[in-house]
């Protein structure tokens, strides 16, 4: 169930990417464990690490992004 079905409305793209690449993650990580090839798992532990680090730089700027509209309370 996606967050547009929970709430309704629909969901950010922010949201779309890290979900998208949090999957892809899940995936490799279980095609590492499930690999018995020494070169095959480091190849996929490079795509891992690749996808690792867009999430975070997404998470990052969604971060920035919202931080922006903070404003302080008196």
């Amino acid at each position: 169930m996606g967050v547009e079905d929970f709430f309704g409305g629909p969901e950010l793209p922010e949201t779309s990417v890290i979900k998208t690449n949090a999957d892809v993650v899940a995936h490799v990580a279980e095609a590492i464990a499930g690999s018995n090839d020494l070169d095959l798992s480091k190849a996929l532990f490079e795509i891992l690490n690749k996808h690792s680090e867009v999430v975070l730089e997404t998470s990052q700027k969604i971060m920035c992004k919202y931080k922006m509209h903070l404003q302080s309370v008196k």
